[in-house]
């Protein structure tokens, strides 16, 4: 594989598999990230995203998993829906029971309002990433720095299963720009399927209505063309490419449409800008880049 496929995508999944459409049960997800872990597309895999409320059934699922998995301790991303105190205290408590084979990675808010956020970011260390979700269009720059504040980052939904759940595709680029000039990194969530930008059915539900989907590609080679100061308008083209020759995975670097992007603007585009994405499948994922001959 091309050392430029591996910087750009390299543990872009965050593993979403409770969560719709997959909605698996918590058992099922494990047992689908451990499976993951262990296969060709390991490289893929970033943390495994668990609701808070699903942590007690974790502690009773997971260990013959973690038990067999000799490879880095799991890392979580734990997703919050309320701001009660005592989540903190079980979740700290949570990550000392599971010391050397689980870390909580990351905290993953819905919109809370900005005046709290600095005082919920300050609750956990600051090796644990914070991000609160964030709107990609109204004053954004006002959000942006509110989370810019808090030392956190921002968590944008790039689609769902309804067609009014995905945002425009000049909104996801504004942001990414705003994000960028506020220096801080985003992560996106839903909608992300394939890697290519086009219509596909918004569940997996024999039938589903079709819709056009931003492609998770897209994503993160438009947020590296913002990282090297790129146009919006250029950047814009890239989210909204549908061919898959147009992407060039070389030992060097990226090359789209005439533009290079070197393998060391790749690395700070994924480790400053954009994060990853949160996802209900790995396989899906990475069946699609195989078939754009970009895999392992």
């Amino acid at each position: 594989m091309p050392s430029s496929a591996q910087v750009l995508l390299g543990g872009i999944v965050d593993y979403a598999g409770t969560f719709p459409p997959a909605g698996l049960a918590l058992a099922e997800a494990l047992a689908e990230y451990a499976r993951a872990r262990a296969s060709a597309d390991s490289w893929l895999l970033g943390r495994l995203i668990v609701p808070a409320s699903s942590l007690h059934d974790f502690d009773r699922i997971a260990p013959p998993l973690v038990a067999r998995d000799n490879r880095l301790p799991w890392e979580l991303s734990i997703i919050l829906n309320s701001e009660d105190a005592q989540q903190f205290e079980h979740i700290a408590s949570f990550d000392e029971r599971w010391k050397g084979g689980v870390r909580i990675a990351a905290l993953e808010f819905g919109r809370v309002p900005s005046v709290r956020m600095e005082a919920l970011a300050g609750l956990m260390p600051r090796s644990v990433d914070v991000f609160f979700e964030t709107p990609v269009e109204g004053d954004i720059v006002a959000a942006l720095g509110a989370i810019k504040a808090a030392g956190a980052s921002a968590k944008i939904r790039t689609g769902g299963v309804t067609a009014d759940a995905f945002p425009t595709a000049a909104a996801i680029i504004r942001f990414a720009d705003c994000a960028m000039d506020a220096e801080i990194s985003i992560k996106a969530t839903a909608g992300l399927h394939h890697a290519l930008r086009g219509s596909y059915p918004l569940t997996y539900e024999v039938g589903s209505r079709q819709e056009t989907m931003h492609g998770f590609l897209n994503l993160a080679v438009a947020a590296a063309v913002v990282w090297i100061g790129e146009s919006q308008e250029t950047a814009l083209r890239a989210l909204m490419e549908t061919s898959k020759d147009a992407f060039e995975f070389g030992a060097d670097g990226l090359h789209w449409r005439g533009h290079t992007i070197a393998n060391d603007d790749l690395t700070a585009a994924r480790r400053q800008l954009f994060r990853s994405f949160g996802s209900c499948a790995v396989q899906e994922p990475a069946d699609e880049l195989r078939r754009l001959h970009i895999d392992a």
